[in-house]
């Protein structure tokens, strides 16, 4: 078991290209949101991962901040981008398995299978929580419908 174990650990490492230092990094998109499947239980799933995004992103936050001296200007601009909402998930009144069909929802429109997971799921989490207005929220998708994703 603990050589089983091993051999997998070393696998795994030496497939991961985030370990190697890819230089085009692939963002999870539509098509690879797809391969999760549409059951229940791939749905299940996909609530799961947006979760992972939205905790993940909290985290990031917080090691940025205990990184930077508070008079840092680096600091309000990092602030200023976080209540912009960019790349925050913000499920107060739905829940991630709302938020994961309305993900679904996006991907079905072929113009946007290339725009990141984590992209749509912050658009359609504010959406969602009624942050941006309708207008609002397919001008933004427009704009990163035009962008050149790899």
């Amino acid at each position: 078991m603990k050589k089983r174990f091993s051999m997998v650990l070393i696998t795994l490492i030496v497939l991961s290209p985030s370990l190697h230092g890819q230089e085009n990094y692939h963002f999870m998109d539509g098509y690879d949101w797809q391969k999760f499947g549409n059951a229940e239980d791939a749905m299940i799933i996909k609530a799961f991962f947006l979760k992972g995004i939205a905790e993940g992103s909290m985290g990031t936050y917080m090691n940025i901040f205990e990184t930077m001296k508070y008079d840092d200007t680096r600091y309000r601009e990092l602030l200023n981008l976080m209540k912009s909402g960019i790349w925050h998930i913000d499920v107060s009144g739905t829940t991630y398995s709302r938020l994961a069909e309305a993900v679904e929802d996006v991907y079905k429109d072929y113009a946007n299978k290339r725009i990141p997971v984590f992209l749509i799921a912050s658009l359609a989490s504010r959406r969602l929580s009624g942050q941006i207005s309708d207008q609002d929220y397919f001008n933004r998708l427009e704009k990163l419908r035009a962008f050149q994703w790899k």
